[in-house]
C-alpha cells in the first residue's frame, strides 16, 4: 500500500503497520510458474538488486525520494560553488595573491643571503691564493657580487608591487577562481566515487563492506541538507576590499585576519573574539600572552603580533607584510594616530606578552611617519651568519671596504676606516673588547696603517697585540704619543702638496696612514683627552685617525662632547643617557635602542658584541654584530703578520712628531723587532721539517729547503736565500750543515738531515 503526504501535510488513510523497504532485496513476488523469472532474481548480483530497489525506491512519490532529490540538489548546488558569495571568492583570490607574493620574497630574500655567504666565502679562497691581487676582488667575487646586486633590484622591484596585493579582483580574476574551485570539487567528487565504488572492490571485494555504508552515509547527509543561496559574507570580510565599514570598535587587522581557531574560549564564532584573547587552539592557549614561538603561520603571528599591541594600547591600523625569519618575525605596522614611540616605548611589555627575551622585540621607525617595521626574535638572529673572514698579512688597504659583520636580517658589514674618527661604547660586560678586536684585525691586516694600541688599563689588544706597531699602557707615555700624534696631524699638510697627493692623504706603504685605538679613554689623562679632542677635529684629512672606546659617553666621563661629533659612532650594550649623548635627544623615539640590549651575566653571553652603528655609509637603526675572532685565532693571526712585517711609521711623521714621540716607536719598534725575528727563528725549523716531509725527502741541501719553504708559505718566506735559510736555521737551534751523501746529482754536499731537525725541534721544547 502507498503513502502519499500532500504539501499541506495531510496524509490518507495510514496503515497499522507500513511495509518496510528492503534496499538489498525487492519485495515483488514472482508470477506463479515463472520460474526463469525466480531463477534470474537469483542470478542478480548484489549490486544489481541495490541499483533496482534504488531505483523503484526513487520512483516512488514517498519520503525516500523526496530524500534523494534534495541531496542531488544540494550536490548540484555545492559542485557548481551556489554556496560561495563574489565576497568569499575574492578573499580567496587575494589570499592566494598573498601567498605566492610572501613565497616569492622569501625565495629572494634567502637567495640574498646564499649570495652573501658565498662572496664570503670566495673573498677567503681569493686571499688564500698566490696570484691575488688584494687592491681588488677577483672575477668570482665580482661576478657574485653583480648576481648580488641584480637579486637586490628583483627583491626592491617585488616589494612595491605589494601594494597591488590589496586591489579588488576583476571579474574574470573571480570566474578563473571559481572555475578553479568547481574543477576542484567535482574531481574530488569524482574521486571519492571511482575510488570507493571501482578501485577499492577491485582490490579486495571485501572493501564493498566499508564503501557502501560510507557511500550510503554521505547520500543520506547531503538529503539532509537543504541547498541555501550564498548570502552577505560577515561583514569584517567585506570590509578587507572597502566594500562596506568595518563594525564599530575594530581595526583594520581584525578584518584582514580572521582570528586562526575554530573557537573562543567562550564559544564564541571565529573572528569575534575580543582583543587579548586567543581563541582556543593547541598551540596558543587562551592564558592572556601571546607566546609567538609557537606559532608557524603568518596569520597566528600577525595576530600574536596585533593583539599584544592593542592590550598595550597601541593604536594599530594595519599590520602587513608578516615574513617568517630564521629566527622569529618581521612585520610591518601601521599606526592610525600618535608617533611611533608608542610602539618604542611598549617594547618591554610587549616582549612579556610575547613571551621573548629581554631586547628581542625591536621596533625601527620607517620613512612613513605612521609605518613602524617590528622584528620579533624568538632565537639568536646571528646564530645564521656565516664566520670571520682569515686575512692574509698586509692583504688589504685601509681604503678597501673590509668585512666587518652581519646585520640581524643577514645583511653583511662592509665598511672602510679611510679617514674615519670613531668611538666604540658599550658598558662593562657588553662586548667593547670584541668589536675593538674586530676593528684591530681589519686594521693590522693592512699593508698601509700603523696601528697603535693605547690601553692605560694594561690590556692593549690582547692576543693581537704583535701585529700592533707599538702598544702603550703607561699615562704618561700615552700622553706623550698623544700629543706628538696631534702635531703630526697639523704638520702633515706640508706632505700633501710635495707628494702630490692632491688634498687629501692618500696612503701607501710609504706613506702609512696611522690609527691609535684608545681604550678606556676616560682614565686618560685630561692632556691626553684635550690632545685627542685636536687629533679628531684635524687629522682626518692626514689620516691620523683616532679611535676612542668607553664603558660610557657622556661629557663628564669622556671630558668633551666630541663623540656626538664623530663620523663612526658604535654603541653596544649601555645606558639610556649615553645613547641620548651619542646619537641625539630625540634618537630613542627614532629607533636607536642600545641600552635595550643585555650586557654579559656570568657565563650567559647575551648581547655581547651586538652594537648599533652610525657612521661609514649606514644610518639604521638595526643591530649587528662585528666579526667574532676567538683568542686561539687571534694569536696566529698576530703571528703571521708580525712575521711578514708590521707596518712601521714614516720617518717624516716621526720627525714631526718630535723626538719623544719617535724614541717611543724607536724604543718599542726594536723590542718588537727583536720578538717577531725570535718568533720567525723558532718557526723556520717546525716549517722545514714539514716542507721536507711535503716532499718526501729526508734529507735536502740549503738551497732546496729554501725554495720548498717558498712553496709552502709564500707570504712568510717568498724570497728567502740559501745564506739566510742556513743563517735562520742555526738561529733556532739547528746547527750548521753537514755532508748528507749523494744528493741532487751531486757526491756529499752539504745540507740537513730530517732526522737531526726533528731532534733539534724536540729539544727546543
Amino acid at each position: 500500500m502507498t503513502t502519499t503526504i500532500d504539501p499541506a501535510g495531510a496524509a490518507g488513510p495510514q496503515p497499522d503497520q507500513p511495509p518496510t523497504v528492503h534496499l538489498t532485496k525487492t519485495t515483488a513476488e514472482p508470477a506463479p510458474g515463472n520460474s526463469d523469472q525466480a531463477d534470474a532474481e537469483e542470478r542478480r548480483g548484489l549490486g544489481s538488486r541495490l541499483k533496482a530497489g534504488v531505483d523503484r525506491a526513487a520512483d516512488a512519490d514517498g519520503p525516500l525520494a523526496a530524500h534523494l532529490r534534495r541531496a542531488g540538489r544540494t550536490t548540484d548546488a555545492w559542485l557548481r560553488t551556489n554556496d560561495l558569495t563574489d565576497q568569499a571568492v575574492a578573499a580567496a583570490v587575494l589570499a592566494d595573491r598573498q601567498t605566492q607574493h610572501r613565497a616569492r620574497e622569501t625565495q629572494l630574500r634567502q637567495k640574498l643571503a646564499r649570495i652573501s655567504s658565498q662572496i664570503v666565502t670566495a673573498k677567503r679562497t681569493e686571499t688564500g691564493r698566490d696570484d691575488n691581487d688584494a687592491l681588488r676582488d677577483g672575477p668570482e667575487v665580482v661576478a657574485l657580487k653583480g648576481r648580488r646586486e641584480l637579486v637586490q633590484t628583483q627583491l626592491a622591484e617585488h616589494q612595491e608591487t605589494a601594494v597591488a596585493l590589496a586591489v579588488p579582483p576583476t571579474d574574470g580574476e573571480l570566474s578563473r577562481a571559481r572555475w578553479s574551485k568547481r574543477a576542484g570539487r567535482a574531481a574530488a567528487l569524482l574521486g571519492g566515487v571511482i575510488g570507493g565504488g571501482v578501485v577499492l572492490p577491485l582490490q579486495d571485494p571485501r572493501l564493498l563492506l566499508v564503501s557502501v555504508p560510507a557511500g550510503l552515509v554521505a547520500l543520506w547527509r547531503a538529503g539532509s541538507i537543504s541547498p541555501t543561496p550564498a548570502t552577505a559574507q560577515p561583514q569584517q570580510v567585506a570590509a578587507a576590499f572597502g566594500q562596506v565599514p568595518a563594525q564599530p570598535g575594530t581595526v583594520a587587522a581584525d578584518a584582514a585576519w580572521p582570528s586562526p581557531g575554530v573557537m573562543t574560549a567562550e564559544g564564541s564564532e571565529p573572528g569575534s573574539a575580543p582583543a587579548g584573547v586567543i581563541p582556543a587552539d593547541p598551540a596558543v592557549p587562551p592564558t592572556g600572552t601571546f607566546p609567538i614561538a609557537q606559532v608557524s603561520t603568518p596569520q597566528w603571528a600577525g595576530e600574536c603580533i596585533r593583539r599584544a599591541l592593542v592590550k598595550e594600547g597601541v593604536p594599530v591600523a594595519e599590520i602587513t607584510d608578516v615574513q617568517q625569519q630564521p629566527w622569529g618575525w618581521t612585520c610591518k605596522v601601521r599606526i592610525s594616530e600618535g608617533t611611533p614611540s608608542a610602539i618604542i616605548k611598549a617594547a618591554p611589555d610587549l616582549e612579556t606578552l610575547m613571551d621573548l627575551e629581554t631586547g628581542r622585540c625591536i621596533p625601527t621607525p620607517t620613512k612613513r611617519r605612521a609605518v613602524v617595521d617590528l622584528k620579533v626574535a624568538h632565537t639568536d638572529p646571528f646564530a645564521f651568519v656565516p664566520g670571520p673572514p682569515r686575512r692574509a698579512p698586509k692583504s688589504m688597504s685601509i681604503k678597501d671596504r673590509a668585512l666587518l659583520g652581519y646585520a640581524m636580517d643577514a645583511r653583511p658589514l662592509e665598511m672602510s676606516l679611510y679617514g674615519v674618527q670613531g668611538a666604540i661604547v658599550a658598558g662593562s660586560g657588553g662586548g667593547k673588547s670584541a668589536n675593538i678586536r674586530t676593528f684591530a684585525e681589519y686594521l693590522t691586516a693592512c699593508r698601509d696603517t700603523v696601528v697603535v694600541a693605547l690601553d692605560p688599563s694594561g690590556v692593549g689588544l690582547g692576543p693581537l697585540e704583535d701585529a700592533a706597531a707599538l702598544t702603550l699602557t703607561s699615562k704618561e707615555e700615552i700622553e706623550c704619543f698623544l700629543a706628538g700624534m696631534h702635531q703630526v696631524s697639523l704638520k702633515r699638510p706640508e706632505l700633501l702638496g710635495k707628494q702630490r697627493m692632491g688634498t687629501e692623504w692618500q696612503p701607501s706603504e710609504r706613506w702609512p696612514a696611522l690609527v691609535a685605538i684608545g681604550d678606556e679613554w676616560p682614565q686618560n689623562t685630561d692632556a691626553s683627552k684635550e690632545s685627542g679632542v685636536g687629533i679628531q677635529l684635524t687629522g682626518r684629512k692626514v689620516c691620523a685617525q683616532l679611535l676612542i672606546a668607553s664603558q660610557f659617553a657622556t661629557t663628564d666621563y669622556i671630558g668633551s662632547a666630541i663623540i656626538s661629533n664623530l663620523s663612526l659612532q658604535l654603541l653596544g650594550p649601555c645606558r639610556q643617557n649615553d645613547v641620548t649623548a651619542t646619537f641625539g635627544g630625540g634618537a630613542i623615539d627614532d629607533g636607536w635602542l642600545p641600552h635595550r640590549l643585555v650586557p654579559k651575566q656570568a657565563d650567559e653571553l647575551n648581547d655581547v658584541g651586538k652594537f648599533y652603528l652610525r657612521g661609514g655609509g649606514y644610518n639604521e637603526p638595526i643591530i649587528w654584530r662585528g666579526n667574532w675572532y676567538d683568542d686561539a685565532t687571534c694569536l696566529d693571526l698576530a703571528a703571521e703578520r708580525a712575521a711578514a712585517g708590521v707596518p712601521q711609521l714614516d720617518e717624516e711623521s716621526l720627525r714631526m712628531g718630535g723626538k719623544e714621540f719617535a724614541g717611543l716607536f724607536d724604543k718599542r719598534g726594536t723590542a718588537a723587532k727583536a720578538k717577531a725575528r725570535a718568533a720567525a727563528g723558532d718557526r723556520i725549523l717546525a716549517d722545514t721539517i714539514d716542507a721536507l716531509r711535503g716532499a718526501s725527502l729526508d734529507r735536502a741541501r740549503t738551497e732546496r729547503i729554501a725554495e720548498l719553504l717558498a712553496a709552502l708559505d709564500p707570504t712568510t718566506y717568498s724570497g728567502i736565500t740559501a745564506d739566510e735559510t742556513g743563517r735562520r736555521l742555526r738561529g733556532a737551534g739547528a746547527g750548521g750543515t753537514v755532508k748528507i751523501g749523494p744528493t741532487d746529482g751531486m757526491a756529499n754536499p752539504n745540507g740537513y738531515r730530517l732526522a737531526d731537525l726533528s731532534e733539534a725541534l724536540d729539544a727546543t721544547r
